[in-house]
């Protein structure tokens, strides 16, 4: 069971980059604001045969909602995965950050820091384990809604928009 912990865990961290990246598309994508008071629908006549009014007005609204939202679990998963970074030894810290947020490889990092390979290996596993700790408090079988989300764009496909929003990162 704790190994499925742990591969959440890195997952959440090798989506580290697209988190940020989707949260600043967010927020710098301007957003309308619109002064509706109330909406009249019976000058309007149902363009489908299903009889379904469709608004351009409601569209808009329904997606800028649904993006603040989705702004919101970003940050909360941003700041939940910072707050368990920073709870990590330097060392671990380090390790994590190379390996899972930059994608460095196990023979880069070992060159970066005083610890063989296995050393290395050794070090991020062990705060690969403190930070599902930290971040399932104490359940380790309860999904997290941060890892729930990444699943979710990850059908949406939208984890390919971070080729072009790697540039806002770092």
């Amino acid at each position: 069971m704790e190994s499925k912990s742990i591969k959440k865990i890195i997952a959440i961290l090798e989506s580290y980059n697209f988190m940020k990246a989707r949260a600043a598309k967010i927020i710098n994508t301007p957003h309308m604001n619109y002064d509706v008071k109330s909406m009249n629908y019976t000058s309007i006549r149902p363009s489908t045969p299903t009889n379904q009014i469709h608004s351009s007005v409601e569209s808009v609204v329904i997606h800028e909602v649904g993006e603040r939202k989705e702004l919101q679990e970003l940050v909360k998963g941003i700041n939940n995965v910072d707050y368990a970074l920073e709870q990590l030894d330097s060392i671990q810290r380090e390790i994590i950050t190379m390996r899972y947020i930059r994608g460095i490889a196990w023979g880069e990092i070992e060159t970066c820091v005083p610890y063989s390979k296995r050393q290395c290996q050794r070090l991020a596993n062990k705060g690969l384990r403190k930070m599902a700790g930290i971040l399932y408090q104490e359940q380790y079988n309860n999904e997290l809604p941060i890892y729930r989300y990444l699943q979710e764009m990850e059908k949406l496909s939208l984890k390919n928009d971070v080729a072009f929003m790697s540039h806002i990162v770092d």
